[in-house]
């Protein structure tokens, strides 16, 4: 499902930046002018100048992890995407909620939309299902795919100084137990893939 109001708060913001930028080079004579000129209302603009922080900063110091936290976490999800494996929501909310255990929360509780809002603090990623291993097979001639996945895994063995008596083979079909269904999983916005 699509977050809404995710690009227009970021574009408004791009607005507000833009506004305040060319207000405050004297470019516009009045606030309201930048204002209109921006396509932003007058009282944004006007609490901006003045030092007022947009609604998403303004609640940093409201939210369970640290920006650094969610930062890792952002991290962690581009990797093992990277990878071709990337995490059900249930997974990232799990190791958010070790990072809330981490600042002495006993039992810490993220809430059933905190994955949601987190995507939507995070546009660089996005929420897909994975379609099924089945009909994955249909693509599995496909040169190109061929070819990305000994680009990978070439690139792990020399990153990772693998032996090539520590390689091991196995079949894709016992690999994936239990993800034969289609399921969520938290990926990069806008990459086209292959699961």
């Amino acid at each position: 499902m699509a977050r809404k109001g995710t690009k227009k708060n970021s574009d408004d913001e791009e607005r507000v930046l833009a506004a305040v930028k060319a207000y405050r080079s004297e470019k516009f004579k009045n606030i309201r002018d930048a204002a209109m000129a921006h396509d932003i209302t007058y009282g944004k603009l006007r609490n901006r100048l003045a030092s007022v922080q947009s609604k998403t900063h303004s609640h940093i110091y409201q939210q369970a992890l640290t920006p650094p936290e969610e930062k890792a976490i952002v991290a962690w999800i581009i990797q093992l995407d990277i990878w071709g494996f990337p995490p059900r929501r249930k997974y990232v909310k799990d190791l958010a909620t070790n990072y809330v255990r981490s600042h002495g929360v006993k039992n810490p509780n993220l809430g059933v939309n905190w994955t949601t809002r987190f995507l939507t603090r995070h546009p660089e990623l996005e929420s897909k299902f994975v379609i099924r291993l089945d009909k994955q097979r249909g693509f599995a001639n496909n040169p190109n795919v061929i070819k990305d996945f000994f680009k990978k895994l070439q690139m792990l063995i020399r990153k990772h100084h693998i032996l090539p008596e520590n390689t091991y083979n196995m079949d894709e079909k016992g690999f994936l137990m239990g993800q034969g269904r289609a399921t969520r999983v938290i990926c990069q916005k806008g990459k086209k893939r292959i699961f």
